[in-house]
């Protein structure tokens, strides 16, 4: 079995050769919409079958909602098993420093819900906020 630290590595690697496919998507897509409420932002992520994504480094916990469709899934820390099979309803934690790939087997939705205390709705500055750039600069969870 992989250690976490080899998961990480993996799942990093497996977002550089992504990003070196011609056709790779590298931000949301259009098909990404944003939820603002009071201390909360949601964001709904629709995937294509098919498609392989490869999420960025959350600080914090947020929890995790499939609402349609399903997928496997890796992550860095032990939210889920490595190769976990996620159907529509399930509901999770991801841990503070997460960072997973994706396979989507069927047309899949993806909703999450982050801490927003400072009700911040742009959400270029609201990422800076919640996202890592790299492991070694994660900080504590607040």
């Amino acid at each position: 079995m992989n250690t976490l630290p080899e998961r990480r590595s993996q799942i990093a690697a497996l977002e550089t050769m992504i990003r070196e496919l011609p056709d790779a998507i590298t931000e949301f897509s259009p098909q990404t919409e944003h939820y603002f409420s009071h201390g909360v932002y949601g964001r709904r992520f629709y995937m294509p079958k098919g498609q392989v994504v490869v999420g960025k480094i959350h600080k914090y916990s947020c929890v995790n909602v499939l609402a349609v469709g399903s997928v496997v899934v890796t992550s860095s820390t032990d939210d889920v098993p490595p190769g976990t099979l996620i159907e529509p309803g399930t509901v999770w934690v991801s841990l503070p420093g997460t960072k997973r790939a994706v396979f989507a087997l069927e047309d899949s939705v993806w909703v999450t819900s982050h801490p927003n205390p400072d009700n911040i709705t742009d959400v270029a500055l609201l990422e800076n906020e919640l996202i890592c750039k790299d492991y070694e600069a994660l900080e504590a969870p607040k």
